[in-house]
């Protein structure tokens, strides 16, 4: 079967990449509360961190790399098929953070989302692809029981493409039982033809652990995606009632992307109930093309971002055309259910050195302000002027009036300081925000620039 290509552009990344590392050369952090932590080199190191970081309960960082890790030249010009990555902490106060390659995929596996992890420190993951079927895996990558010790890759899970689904780009979430819940991009078996003849339109699926010591998980697709509601980009969060909520990102012609539901039965092992709970492009500058995932507060209120939308002005970012330059969004749950869920947005972006382009979820701290990366927009100056920025770190507050205000905490100036962050942040300790950029950092095989962990204190 033909592999398919998530949607983020790589071959367009590259291009603005090499560009950008040729005419800038070296620029330092913008701001001093802003620290790129380690810069990718490529080849056995790691390239192109497209996802977000875990931490575990000693503040160490894991992550994935979409390609790096492998020498052979199987995966087009990257030297490798993708990487999970360890980052220490620095012992000293003014030290390094150590990077440690923990696994290096084989041929065309390419992870392109960010890590779980379980109260025992074990990881879990997916790739795009390979897989019995090359249409991607869902595994797990065990703890050594030895400090310096050996982490144990097993694959959970391998896509058939077909009904049961096909690349998994996203991230996944468990349930207090142990099982597994997540996205594909593709599969499910509908009519979608837009992207995959034929192929299915996504899936959202669980796995189930194993009842018996070396057995097999098994996977269930809870749902299908049909046209008009269709391509999972990001993964699934709980409420505290058990339901599921997700987006989807549309196809860009017929549909504009969705936020949805899935609620479980009573009875274990009957269908879980789909309901669409917004559709974008309904409203004008409502926002389109989710392609982060949601939050949800104690409320049960959603919060998430567009791509696209917000505003009249149509701008590209990575390849894609879309009708504006993003938006923050809040989706509040119904007193009455008849009533349906109401759509505020939360902040525009305009383009300029606020953002554009939001492609991740937010992160909360707490206190009612939100964070999160845009993947242009930003600086205008150098270079960055040139490819519409290099994208821009932002928080997001209520005022005392009642209206939300954006400041732009870090503009990326491409070089050392990193561009184009497409992952969500993670809040560590003492408040500190860490991310990554697809862009910017070390210098890989064509010198292009592989990207970077930063951290920046809010």
């Amino acid at each position: 079967m033909k592999r398919l290509k998530p949607r983020f552009n790589l071959i367009g990344l590259l291009a603005v990449a090499i560009f950008v590392w040729m005419s800038v050369g070296t620029a330092w952090a913008a701001a001093s509360k802003y620290q790129v932590a380690y810069r990718f080199q490529g080849g056995r190191d790691g390239a192109y961190p497209f996802a977000g970081l875990v931490a575990d309960k000693n503040g160490n960082l894991y992550g994935t790399t979409y390609s790096g890790g492998r020498d052979s030249g199987l995966c087009q010009a990257d030297s490798g098929c993708g990487t999970v990555i360890q980052l220490r902490p620095p012992s000293t106060r003014g030290g390094s953070w150590r990077e440690s390659v923990i696994y290096r995929f084989g041929p065309f596996a390419h992870p392109a989302a960010s890590l779980a992890i379980d109260k025992a420190g074990n990881l879990y993951g997916t790739t795009a692809y390979a897989g019995q079927s090359d249409n991607g895996t869902v595994f797990e990558l065990k703890r050594p029981t030895t400090l310096g010790g050996v982490w144990t890759k097993l694959t959970l899970y391998s896509f058939a493409g077909g009904n049961d689904g096909a690349t998994p780009v996203s991230s996944l979430v468990f349930d207090q039982a142990g099982n597994i819940y997540g996205t594909t991009e593709f599969g499910g078996g509908g009519p979608c033809t837009v992207f995959q003849k034929g192929q299915g339109c996504g899936t959202v699926f669980e796995l189930t652990p194993p009842t018996r010591l070396g057995g097999a998980w098994k996977e269930s697709v809870l749902y299908s995606f049909i046209p008009a509601n269709d391509y999972p980009l990001a993964g699934l969060v709980f409420d505290l009632q058990g339901n599921l909520y997700g987006t989807t990102a549309g196809d860009q012609t017929a549909s504009f992307g969705t936020v949805f539901e899935l609620a479980p039965s009573s009875k274990r092992g009957s269908s879980w109930t789909q309901t669409t709970l917004y559709n974008f492009g309904s409203v004008q500058n409502d926002g389109n093309t989710p392609r982060g995932g949601l939050i949800v507060d104690q409320k049960g209120n959603l919060y998430g971002t567009t791509t696209g939308g917000g505003s009249e002005n149509a701008t590209q970012c990575d390849g894609l055309s879309y009708s504006g330059f993003g938006t923050v969004f809040e989706l509040e749950r119904p007193t009455v259910p008849e009533s349906g869920w109401k759509e505020k947005l939360l902040y525009s972006f305009r383009g300029g050195r606020d953002g554009a382009c939001p492609a991740a979820a937010l992160v909360s701290d707490g206190t009612g302000k939100f964070y999160a990366t845009a993947a242009s927009g930003g600086s205008q100056s150098g270079v960055c002027a040139e490819i519409g920025g290099c994208g821009t770190l932002f928080e997001l507050k209520l005022s005392t009036g009642g209206s939300w205000s954006e400041i732009t905490l870090h503009e990326f100036e491409a070089g050392d300081d990193g561009l184009e962050p497409l992952s969500a942040l993670i809040l560590g300790k003492g408040g500190l925000l860490f991310g990554t950029t697809a862009g910017g950092g070390g210098t890989c095989q064509f010198l292009t620039p592989c990207g970077t962990v930063f951290s920046v204190i809010p």
